[in-house]
């Protein structure tokens, strides 16, 4: 006696799983702005300061 062969996957997609995604891609979001802001704002306070000492170190 051969074993049943393995039942196709369920492919449909439910609305529980899109309102999951679109959680998942709204908490993503404000996350990797946060990050990004906090980068650029580093290197443009780092280029800032850099002209600071030069100026100083100059008079």
């Amino acid at each position: 006696m051969r074993p049943a062969p393995p039942r196709p996957a369920d492919t449909r997609v439910s609305p529980g799983q899109v309102f999951g995604e679109i959680l998942l891609t709204l908490g993503v979001l404000p996350l990797l702005f946060a990050f990004y802001e906090s980068y650029w704002a580093n290197l443009h306070s780092r280029g800032l300061q850099k002209h600071a000492q030069d100026v100083l170190e100059q008079q």
